[in-house]
């Protein structure tokens, strides 16, 4: 009967895939500084490549941000998205300025560390591999020129300089490109991925194991250990962080008939079994959404949010059906006074109150009828 629900925050892939883009975001903003600098002449990259490079990192930040802003940032696949994105704007970026980016590769293996899902590391992998290719290979026609590709150099400067003349010599340029850059280039920089990638997985398993025991620790902290509701600590933590800022709510409130007289003359056990049995006809009532909780040894809450009397009163009439079809094969007769009312969630505690007192009524009655 377990119903742990997160109701502070979306999902913890929901919130890595808001990181991911405040993270383009701040590659976006990086690289318009860079474009700035060059205006002014304190880099001596080429204008026109910076500005492409600038350019598709816009280009790409508006198109991802545009389809989260239409469909949300809570949907499986928007994670793939998010990363091909970023292999994307790390080509852009790699083609257009070569080696003064190279670091930039490892960005969405980093990236995608932030989910369970190990799917998405090697998802990264594989388009950084493809990626890295692309940037070496297009990035010798188009983007900066790097020396050591177009001339294969491999060692000192001191090897190419001739001390008397001054004069620089590295030889005849690379006459296959296709064959050394893959040899000499792609495969050393996929590798040393390779190397970075095990690490980063470990790192990620370790915070989601922790973040596994955390949910774990929080969750037993907030729930009965007998009924699986939520208990009184959640109860109270919801009523005054939560509960105000919704606009209309629920309350039925349950009181058990009987379990003093049940723990005294039948033993504790049977005392639990019909605690446990109003627990269950209350949970079969309930819908999916409703929150649930022991807020005592024999009182019990469910609060329902956006719901007039009426939604609340056929909730009830549906726990008496349920009560009554339990009661055809419970050990133990189950029994139990039950009020409600309904309200603005900002008077949370005096809908509560007028379901304690149409409840304490009911009880009354009980009392009186036997």
């Amino acid at each position: 009967m377990q119903r742990a629900k997160t109701v502070y925050s979306a999902s913890e892939e929901a919130k890595a895939n808001r990181f991911t883009i405040k993270c383009i975001l701040i590659t976006l903003l990086v690289s318009g500084v860079v474009l700035l600098l060059d205006l002014a002449n304190i880099f001596i990259v080429d204008l026109e490549l910076v500005a492409i490079a600038f350019s598709g990192t816009c280009a790409c930040f508006v198109i991802i941000f545009g389809i989260v802003r239409i469909v949300g940032d809570d949907k499986w696949w928007i994670k793939y998205m998010l990363i091909f994105a970023t292999v994307v704007i790390t080509t852009i970026m790699g083609v257009m300025l070569t080696y003064h980016v190279v670091l930039i590769s490892i960005l969405p293996i980093l990236y995608a560390c932030q989910y369970s899902d190990r799917k998405v590391a090697v998802f990264s992998y594989i388009l950084s591999v493809i990626s890295i290719f692309i940037i070496v290979m297009a990035g010798y026609y188009l983007g900066v020129c790097d020396a050591n590709m177009v001339c294969l150099t491999n060692g000192v400067m001191g090897k190419y300089v001739d001390e008397a003349s001054g004069l620089v010599d590295f030889g005849v340029l690379n006459p296959n490109p296709w064959i050394t850059l893959p040899l000499f280039y792609v495969l050393p920089r996929c590798m040393i991925l390779l190397v970075i990638w095990p690490v980063i997985q470990h790192i990620s398993q370790c915070m989601h194991e922790q973040a596994v025991r955390e949910q774990e620790f929080r969750h037993l902290s907030e729930t009965d250990e007998m009924t699986q509701l939520y208990n009184r600590n959640k109860y109270l933590d919801m009523v005054e962080n939560y509960y105000p800022s919704v606009e209309r709510i629920g309350v039925i409130f349950w009181d058990v008939n009987g379990l003093k007289e049940t723990n005294d003359n039948k033993g504790h056990e049977k005392g639990d079994l019909l605690i446990s049995g109003i627990a269950q006809t209350i949970h079969q009532s309930v819908r999916v959404k409703d929150y649930v909780y022991r807020i005592g040894g024999d009182e019990f809450v469910a609060v329902l949010e956006n719901v007039d009397l009426e939604t609340v009163s056929d909730i009830v009439d549906r726990w008496k059906g349920c009560l009554e079809f339990a009661n055809k094969k419970s050990r133990i007769t189950l029994s139990a006074s039950v009020g409600y009312a309904a309200g603005a969630g900002s008077e949370i505690e005096q809908v509560v109150k007028r379901a304690d007192a149409m409840m304490y009524e009911e009880k009354q009655k009980n009392k009186y009828h036997r």
